[in-house]
């Protein structure tokens, strides 16, 4: 019970977030598979929201990150825009290779080796 009402004001807070940061563009990413809230499949609650828009956020290390993001086949970029890794001065310029199966998110750093991370769409 505790599990997912941490899930729902997460998700909530998440909606909340992603919803503010939107650019205007509303079909950039009309069809897109990544579209959408995901869950990270270790705990089933830390999200990462892709947004129609071409805009979205995740929770990390205790905080969101907003960035914008695009596509080129398989490829997913992300360009932070604020937030933890941003704040911190990390790369804000995010290069994966993602993978989707059914309900299931496979993204992998083009940037560090051996970075994996698996998320499923929420509420699958």
């Amino acid at each position: 019970m505790k599990k997912i009402l941490i899930l729902m004001l997460v998700l909530a807070m998440s909606m909340m977030a992603f919803t503010a940061c939107g650019n205007g563009d509303s079909d950039s990413n009309e069809g897109n598979p990544l579209v959408g809230f995901w869950v990270w499949a270790d705990d089933g609650i830390t999200p990462l929201n892709f947004d129609v828009d071409g805009t979205g956020n995740r929770n990390w290390w205790g905080g969101f990150d907003f960035f914008n993001w695009t596509t080129d086949g398989n490829h997913l970029r992300m360009d932070m825009t604020s937030g933890i890794v941003y704040d911190l001065d990390f790369t804000n310029n995010e290069s994966w290779t993602f993978t989707i199966d059914g309900d299931s998110l496979r993204i992998e750093s083009r940037q560090a080796e051996d970075m994996v991370f698996y998320y499923n769409r929420a509420g699958s």
